[in-house]
């Protein structure tokens, strides 16, 4: 939904509440969506859900215009004194400040996401928090049909989460352990590389703690791999017969 073409219903659908930012200490709103009027239409197989009215994506993070500080509205741990020192010496010492709509458009919430995923940086954040914001991103690009900005984060998200599950605990952000592998093997699939992707589908098919709905999905993803590697092998043969 494009914020600025569909003001009325933005207006009814979000509101906002007071935060402090931890960085300058200057009071900024943050958008809050009301959940319950927003109707879930469809869950793409990478797990990105899109609704009827409001993109949720386009608010999840929260930005001071003053300092720069940017962060996921869901990273409810404080900052150490040594983030917030970090964050003033490699950002707010050089930000010159923005200014975004009252609604934001696609290129602002990829502007805002971006200045998240630069603060995660700065301040040597987890490489699972990392991921989230590149998949988000991913998830935006997708919607502004830019596929090779996509393409690009979706590479991102898949390296930062494959570390994560190497090096980090669980859940990650609210995503247990099952529900990180399947993401590893979506985005697999998304960027070709299908020997991983069938890997982590048989890692989640495995797994007793895993729902059957996940599994489900696992299945679904596993038809859509053979469908491709089907696809691979005629366009292979065809060519052979060319040349």
């Amino acid at each position: 939904m494009n914020s600025v073409e569909d003001e009325a219903i933005l207006k009814e659908m979000i509101y906002e509440k007071d935060y402090e930012c931890p960085i300058c200490k200057t009071t900024i709103k943050r958008k809050v969506i009301k959940g319950s009027k927003n109707k879930l239409v469809g869950i793409d197989f990478d797990l990105n859900a899109r609704y009827e009215k409001v993109n949720p994506l386009y608010y999840e993070v929260v930005v001071c215009e003053i300092c720069g500080f940017a962060q996921l509205n869901k990273r409810e741990e404080m900052l150490t004194p040594t983030e917030i020192k970090l964050i003033r010496d490699n950002i707010s010492m050089k930000f010159l400040g923005r200014k975004y709509s009252m609604y934001y458009t696609s290129e602002e919430a990829v502007d805002r996401y971006k200045l998240a995923l630069l603060n995660a940086i700065v301040r040597n954040a987890t490489e699972g928090e990392k991921a989230y914001i590149a998949l988000k991103l991913a998830w935006l690009y997708r919607e502004m049909q830019d596929v090779e900005e996509e393409k690009r984060f979706l590479e991102e998200a898949l390296s930062g989460f494959l570390n994560a599950y190497q090096k980090e605990g669980f859940p990650i952000f609210e995503m247990d352990e099952e529900v990180v592998c399947y993401l590893i093997a979506a985005l697999s699939y998304q960027v070709e590389n299908y020997k991983q992707a069938k890997k982590w589908i048989q890692v989640i098919l495995k797994n007793q703690k895993a729902s059957s709905k996940l599994k489900d999905r696992c299945f679904e993803l596993k038809a859509m791999i053979s469908a491709k590697e089907k696809e691979l092998k005629a366009l292979e043969q065809s060519e052979e017969i060319l040349y």
